[in-house]
């Protein structure tokens, strides 16, 4: 992972995903571009061994339910995406443990051919993510809003 001091990027959670309870896939994807902890990408072509090519996902079936507490939002996968929305997420660490605006979630990132995790989407995921995760109009960011399509590897609200 890489560190940006400038910039803020996105951030998320998995502890409610299926994937990361060994009941699903976790696939380890070489990113295209650079990818924030929470983007939206799918699974392409094989690319050698436990290892895949990045590809753009298009789709989404999800829904916002509300915001956590740190400021992140909730989204729960409405149907199983298979390959073609796999949720972004490698743990952050950077060596800095403080302060907090060098050692925040916010300024991780991966760059392009960084080798990142890549969480298989089942119907009744949830998981976190930040406002900087989300593209369209942010004034529709609420809880009961649907999420049906990626752009930018981020999830698209209407």
């Amino acid at each position: 992972m890489a560190v940006d001091f400038t910039t803020n990027h996105a951030d998320a959670n998995v502890s409610k995903l299926l994937a990361t309870n060994y009941g699903g896939h976790i696939y380890n994807v070489t990113l295209s571009s650079d990818t924030d902890n929470g983007n939206i990408i799918k699974r392409g072509n094989y690319n050698t061994f436990d290892n895949y090519l990045e590809a753009n996902a298009n789709t989404f079936n999800g829904i916002v339910r509300g915001k956590a507490a740190d400021g992140n939002w909730y989204v729960e996968v409405l149907a199983d995406l298979g390959f073609d929305a796999l949720l972004v997420y490698n743990v952050p660490d950077n060596g800095y443990d403080s302060p907090k605006a060098i050692a925040g979630e916010k300024r991780f990132y991966m760059q392009a051919g960084d080798v990142a995790r890549a969480h298989q989407l089942y119907a009744g995921d949830i998981f976190e993510v930040s406002e900087l995760g989300f593209e369209g109009n942010l004034n529709n960011l609420n809880a009961g809003v649907s999420i049906t399509a990626i752009g930018n590897k981020k999830l698209v609200i209407a």
